[in-house]
């Protein structure tokens, strides 16, 4: 290189053909700069001596919490099991079978085990004591406990049925029904419903002409015609 170009080069600032770094150099600055950013990243001593000093108590505390997590578990697993295996009982007012014009009362096991010694009772209670009034018949069945219920049984009883003249029972159309049973481990359960007789009065439903029920309202009209033919 010319002396001319040195000169122009060192007043740019660039490195001349005398300063410029060589190999070994490089390597030597990169690993200083290595070194020390390792150096910056250790564990102080400090932190290393107190893991050392307090190990086995993290390591039983660790155990502690991973035991109570386990027995969490099988607790929830445990309550789960024994609320899938326990009796549901539920009463509800519902559209009687074979009857446009009265509500049924049931009390229904939807549970998957028996329920025993089934106390019901109704607020407002049900008084009713004349042999044609409907509700006479529910006070006398739930007066004494029931002994058991099996799963998928029920108990119906006719709750109001309304006539040309009005409605034939003396049962509240607003009641509380509370039902107390025990289950096969001598638990007891204590369920309150709230039923209505205005809600299930308003339920609807369509009849196809072509089913068994449309074919037996059509025998019916048409026998009713000729009746009033003659």
């Amino acid at each position: 290189m010319f002396e001319t170009d040195r000169v122009v080069l060192a007043r740019l600032g660039a490195p001349s053909s005398r300063t410029l770094a060589q190999p070994s150099d490089l390597r030597a600055g990169m690993c200083n700069d290595l070194d020390m950013r390792l150096e910056a990243s250790e564990v102080p001593d400090d932190v290393w001596s107190w893991l050392n000093a307090n190990g086995g108590a993290v390591s039983t505390i660790a155990t502690v919490i991973t035991a109570l997590v386990a027995i969490g578990a099988l607790y929830a697993a445990a309550r789960d099991s024994r609320e899938r295996s326990r009796p549901y009982l539920a009463a509800e007012l519902v559209p009687a079978r074979n009857s446009g014009s009265s509500v049924a009362f049931r009390i229904v096991n939807y549970g998957t085990t028996s329920a025993r010694d089934i106390s019901v009772t109704f607020d407002p209670p049900i008084t009713a004591t004349a042999d044609d009034n409907p509700a006479s018949n529910i006070r006398l069945r739930y007066e004494r406990p029931v002994a058991h219920l099996s799963p998928g049984q029920s108990l119906g009883n006719v709750w109001q049925t309304f006539a040309a003249n009005g409605k034939t029972s003396t049962v509240p159309d607003e009641c509380a029904v509370t039902l107390t049973y025990r289950g096969a481990h001598r638990r007891t359960f204590v369920d309150t419903y709230q039923l209505s007789l205005h809600t299930v009065s308003l339920e609807s439903e369509s009849t196809a002409s072509n089913s068994q029920l449309g074919a037996v309202r059509r025998i019916a009209t048409s026998l009713e015609a000729l009746v009033k033919k003659k």
